[in-house]
């Protein structure tokens, strides 16, 4: 009995793991989706958009993405914003974070970590520093494997590319104008579990088998007697 208890606690936490841990928006699949890269040449100056909106608020979130720097290690900027283009500012952003993209072939890219994300619109935008070119794997819509947690939906491909052909960024990148359409950019968006709800689940369970095996031992006594 104490045997079967204790392997069926082992499986109800790895359960509880499995059901915190949700996908917000997960864009999976190969890439062979040939799309410009994010750019900041002088003349050629290219920024690369993804945005969901969610209905409901996440928690402990993780975002990354998969891509590299070319030919060699590239360093950029992530912005994560709840607008973007002309009129949006610094009270429109989530998060920001510089980043490095090896190489080719790509790998993920982790950008940013235990985020709370209430019910909104959301802007991953990716920005290459002066001089660097930063890839981002795109995939064809007919391979694409697209996830979206409860209460989350693409927002219009009208605003899930932005580009940006000529010019400069705007002093603050995320107002940049720019335009695009939906290229199906890889990204993982997770909400993982909280150790502190874990851990209570667990305890609680612990606590239940305990009072089970007590119950048990004494019910045993009493029958002897």
């Amino acid at each position: 009995m104490l045997t079967k208890l204790c392997h069926f606690l082992l499986l109800f936490v790895a359960f509880v793991g499995e059901i915190n841990a949700g996908t917000i928006l997960n864009v999976a699949g190969p890439n062979n989706w040939p799309i410009s890269p994010a750019a900041n040449e002088p003349e050629n100056h290219i920024y690369l958009v993804a945005s969901w909106t969610q209905t409901i608020e996440y928690s402990s979130v993780d975002i990354a993405f998969r891509g590299n720097g070319i030919s060699s290690t590239a360093t950029g900027m992530a912005y994560l914003t709840t607008r973007m283009g002309n009129g949006t500012t610094a009270a429109d952003q989530v998060a920001l974070t510089s980043f490095n993209a090896p190489g080719a072939p790509s790998s993920w890219i982790s950008l940013f970590s235990g985020l709370a994300l209430p019910a909104n619109s959301y802007y991953l935008m990716i920005f290459a520093d002066p001089g660097g070119v930063i890839a981002w794997d795109a995939t064809d819509p007919s391979t694409a494997t697209t996830s979206l947690g409860t209460g989350v939906t693409l927002t219009s491909s009208l605003l899930y590319d932005g580009l940006l052909l000529s010019g400069a960024y705007a002093p603050y990148p995320p107002a940049t104008d720019g335009f695009g359409f939906q290229d199906n950019l890889i990204i993982n968006v997770t909400s993982v579990p909280e150790p502190s709800t874990l851990a209570f689940m667990a305890g609680a369970l612990a606590g239940l088998v305990l009072w089970r095996l007590s119950n048990g031992r004494t019910g045993e006594m009493a029958f002897k007697r």
